[in-house]
């Protein structure tokens, strides 16, 4: 596995009060130099959290997505290009949280 801090889209990040799709994290151009991200070869995005991740104390549900766009202010009204989307998880900031969202979830 290679890492490096480019291939790190966000980190310590907050999206508090924002309803519906927020545009978070870093950008990469790929389409500069016609880079093959992968060259056919599948790739993962892992998402690690490293302190509980909450809708602000009220219920709701969280999915995380990996989209593209011709502009770098990639479109949240849902014409985006979607290329990974997790499971709807869902959050209250209790106990009743997925584990998935938990610190090393």
């Amino acid at each position: 596995m290679i890492l490096d801090t480019y291939g790190e889209f966000c980190s310590a990040t907050s999206v508090a009060a924002t309803a519906g799709t927020a545009l978070v994290g870093n950008v990469i151009d790929l389409g500069a130099n016609g880079f093959d991200l992968g060259a056919g070869e599948p790739l993962y995005v892992v998402i690690r959290p490293t302190t509980e991740i909450i809708t602000g104390g009220a219920a709701g549900t969280l999915t995380f997505q990996v989209a593209s766009d011709a502009a770098a202010a990639i479109a949240t009204d849902g014409s985006a290009t979607v290329h990974i989307a997790t499971q709807a998880y869902v959050t209250d900031g209790t106990d009743a949280n997925d584990a998935e969202l938990k610190v090393g979830g």
